[in-house]
This record gives C-alpha cells, structure tokens and sequence, in this order.
C-alpha cells in the first residue's frame, strides 16, 4: 500500500483562507544526506541493522513500512550493529534554516516503524526526540519525543511531556504526519537525536521534514481494511472495503476505483463484488475540488482447487 500526500497551499473554510509556506523541506529524494543536514554516520549491514537513507532496497527484506513521500526515506534500526555506525546514538543536524519571513511556524514531518504486530519493541530507555535552537543561543530545547511505555519490547508513539511514557498517537507501518509548534526567530537549528535503538527490531522512519509558515493540517483517507497483499479464501462474493478519513473541512467527497471502473461519493464501507481467481487493485480518492489525499491497496480472491 502506498499513501499519496499532497500539500496544499491553500484551504477553503467558508470565506475564509488560509495560506501555507514552506520555509524548509527535506524529503530524502537524493538518496544521500542532502547539502543542509548532516548525519552522525550512514551504515547498513543489508540484513537488519542499519541508520542510512533508503528505498527499501538495502536495509532488510524483511523491514515494511508504507506511505513515504516519493521514494526514499531515512531509516534507523539496531544502530550499534553495524561496522561502521557502531553507535547506540545516532543524529541529523540541519544548520541556520532561514526562518526570518515567518510568524507562525510548525514543524512537521512523517513518522513510521516496522509493525507486523510482533516488532513492537522498543526499550524503556529508547527515545528519538526533536531539538531546536533559534538564532544560534547554543543551547537546543527538545519539541518533540517518542517513547516507550517503560519496559521491554513495548510499542513506541508519542511523548507529549517528554517523561519518556508513551501518552499520544503511536507509531505503525504507515507513515504518519507529527507537528510541533517554533517560535519566531531569523535562524533554526534542528537536531534530531536516536538514541538506543540498539536492539532488534528497535526501529523508527523518519520522511519529508518541513518547517512551515502558515501550517494547515491536510485532509487525509486512509484503507484499513482489506490490507494490502491480503489473499481471501475461495467462495467469498463481497469485500468490504473500509476506509477513514481525518482533517475535513466538509465538503469532500470520496471515489473509489477497483480495476479501473470509478464509484463517486460513496461512504464505508464500500462493498466490492468478487469472484475466485481473480486479483483487485484499489484506489480510493479524498476529493475537494480536485483529488487532495488518495490511499490504494491490491488483494486477491484463491482458487478453490479439486483434488480428484
């Protein structure tokens, strides 16, 4: 399953409208660090350890998030494993963003972990955390965390107080937009600590950090049910494909397209009629004017095979 994002400029509610810039962004899409960051160390070792820019490709067969922007991403896993990081601490450092033209500015950027029900586990003592410091003061005050819940092998989200207790949204293999508020100022600083996710399956996927001016929380649809390579026993004739939608200003509309034959304004869940053999690709659209957020996923229907 892979989740579309788009960024809007600007929103409508009523009269009123409300436009967002974007002072900062970086996406990854080099596949190296990029000139404006830095990062303590890039390293995999292909099976499972690794703190490197990604695709996917080189890192681990077996790691599966969703819903990057574009291709790559920045991942981190069992830092200390590898030859050359080696580290239980790892960082991404961006120096003297230019914030000069904004007066109401956010962080945000895009939050993911290998979840498959069993690799939730992060420690009591794992923390990847958000630092800023405006206009060089040379000392950085933490904005943002995520925690455990205090033990082994727990599933990591939001630290709202920093007390390193997971008390908000938690993480999942489908990446999630996070936002923090910063305050005005002529120059950023950002610093990104991962610390001691040095264990297996202690991972986290960072993508598409911005720093906006004007900050709109987008419209979002999201399928949450049939997951995507899901293969349905033989003999079943309707799939309800369910799906949720957040942000909405009101008067979006939803579409939903399976192998290629469109429905408009439909609600979940959507009932999709099925026979054996036969596989489904499907795409649903957050529509407002134009289509602002889509998700798709592909399932299939088996064969029912006679033994003679």
């Amino acid at each position: 399953m892979k989740k579309i994002y788009f960024l809007l400029f600007c929103l409508m509610f009523g009269a009123f409208s409300f436009a967002q810039s974007t002072l900062f962004q970086d996406s990854f899409e080099t596949g190296a660090p990029v000139a404006s960051g830095a990062m303590s160390e890039m390293c995999t070792d292909g099976t499972g350890d690794f703190f490197t820019i990604t695709d996917g490709t080189n890192i681990a067969s077996f790691y599966e998030v969703t819903g990057a922007d574009g291709t790559f991403w920045l991942a981190a896993q069992d830092t200390d494993g590898t030859p050359d990081c080696n580290s239980a601490i790892q960082t991404l450092e961006y120096d003297d963003i230019d914030i000069s033209s904004g007066s109401n500015m956010t962080l945000a950027f895009l939050a993911a972990e290998d979840d498959d029900g069993t690799n939730q586990d992060w420690d009591a003592d794992t923390l990847v955390y958000f630092e800023i410091d405006v206009d060089n003061t040379g000392t950085y005050t933490k904005v943002f965390q995520f925690a455990a819940d205090g033990a082994t092998n727990t599933e990591p989200g939001v630290d709202s107080n920093f007390d390193g207790l997971v008390d908000g949204t938690l993480l999942s293999n489908i990446f999630q937009e996070f936002t923090a508020s910063i305050p005005n100022g002529n120059t950023l600083d950002l610093k990104i600590t991962f610390e001691n996710l040095d264990a297996g399956d202690e991972d986290i996927s960072i993508d598409n950090i911005r720093v906006i001016d004007g900050f709109v929380t987008s419209p979002e649809i999201t399928i949450t049910s049939p997951a995507d390579a899901t293969v349905l026993a033989p003999g079943i004739m309707n799939v309800d494909l369910e799906f949720s939608t957040a942000n909405l200003s009101g008067g979006e509309t939803v579409s939903v397209t399976v192998n290629g034959n469109t429905t408009a304004n439909v609600t979940s869940p959507f009932s999709i009629v099925t026979t054996d053999g036969t596989t489904y690709n499907v795409t649903v659209e957050l529509i407002d004017g134009g289509v602002v957020d889509s998700d798709m996923v592909s399932f299939s229907v088996g064969n029912l095979v006679t033994v003679a």
